[in-house]
């Protein structure tokens, strides 16, 4: 189950990182909300591609040793970052239409 789940954060995140990569090509840096991800995005999208690379990496290890020890904790928070992801994703979409 908790692979399943790292594969379905995996895939929403980086569904996200192609969705602002487009976006900020197309509307600038200022498109991403994240005041870190965006001062790394104004630098080079290089950089910002590899933050989010190993910011996924962090979490997921962190998610790791968290479900060694709380299965329960662990999983409710995988679930909620899909949630966030989810929201996220589908918030991109529409501010591309728009």
């Amino acid at each position: 189950m908790l692979y399943y789940l790292f594969g379905t954060l995996s895939l929403l995140w980086i569904i996200d990182l192609i969705q602002t990569v487009r976006f900020s090509g197309k509307k600038g840096p200022g498109v991403e909300r994240n005041p870190l991800a965006r001062f790394i995005l104004k630098k080079s999208k290089e950089d910002f591609i590899l933050f989010k690379i190993v910011d996924l990496a962090l979490l997921l290890i962190i998610m790791s040793l968290l479900y060694a020890k709380y299965q329960i904790l662990a999983h409710g928070m995988l679930l909620s970052f899909i949630a966030l992801y989810f929201a996220t994703i589908i918030h991109n979409h529409r501010a591309q239409k728009a």
